[in-house]
């Protein structure tokens, strides 16, 4: 946070938008900047600034998200909803390499993965790369380049999620929900990268940005053609693109 503290804004336009999509990820979402925030507001200036910044962040994601929460607690006062379903978390979460092992796989179905969700080989490779340049960026983009990391830790079982499971945070049911924090963090990096990349000739520039987007995009499209092919996929959810109208949406490739 610098300037005028402005980023307040951003802040409440994403959380409008994860609360009004999902509300579990709005609570790891909140969770995550909880923690950030807590840990970091020592070592900030003009701490006052920054509170007020964060509370005024809160105020409108409340207010921004009422043409949801409203019904909800209208709803809420008339009948009784049942909390998620208690599940033993430490149990669901995956080892530390599995989570690299069917990430480099690049599988994006779990079923077929050993039930395991990774962030792909794109984002794999950006964890190692971005060691190299770890002296490169700003302190902003190592700050970005860390929580990705730390999230895709905390999907793992080297997090102590049995130290957490009688506690509010075990709502989340699944850690590896974690990752889409990763997911975002790694590919802000990436980005960043990108910029640390010099070239002498304008010829090499576009060759190696031609090359990076066949890699990423070459990377998704292999790994979509494998789940299409999947038997898993084929007997269960692929047989919903066969439903009559209204059902049908065609198909995808």
């Amino acid at each position: 946070m610098h300037g005028e503290y402005k980023e307040w804004k951003y802040l409440s336009i994403g959380m409008i938008g994860i609360l009004l999509s999902h509300i579990l990820s709005a609570f790891i979402v909140a969770l995550c900047i909880a923690v950030i925030f807590l840990f970091l507001i020592y070592f900030l200036n003009e701490k006052l600034k920054i509170i007020k910044s964060m509370i005024l962040s809160v105020i409108v994601s409340i207010l921004g998200s009422l043409i949801f929460l409203v019904p909800f607690i209208e709803q809420l006062m008339f009948q009784k909803y049942n909390r998620p379903a208690t599940v033993d978390v430490f149990e669901k979460v995956a080892n530390l390499d599995s989570l690299f092992t069917y990430g480099v796989n690049n599988s994006m179905i779990q079923i077929e993965s050993g039930g395991v969700y990774s962030v792909g080989i794109s984002l794999i490779l950006v964890m190692f790369a971005g060691v190299f340049y770890w002296k490169r960026v700003t302190n902003q983009d190592r700050l970005i380049y860390l929580i990705g990391i730390i999230n895709f830790i905390c999907a793992s079982k080297i997090f102590p999620w049995f130290l957490l499971q009688n506690t509010p945070v075990s709502v989340v049911q699944f850690p590896f929900r974690f990752l889409m924090i990763s997911t975002l963090c790694l590919s802000i990096y990436a980005a960043k990268l990108s910029e640390q990349i010099k070239f002498t000739q304008d010829g090499y520039k576009y060759c190696s940005v031609l090359i990076l987007v066949i890699l990423f995009f070459g990377s998704w499209v292999s790994s979509v053609h494998t789940l299409l092919q999947t038997k898993y996929y084929q007997e269960s959810w692929g047989s919903y693109y066969n439903w009559g109208t209204p059902f049908s949406r065609g198909k995808f490739f």
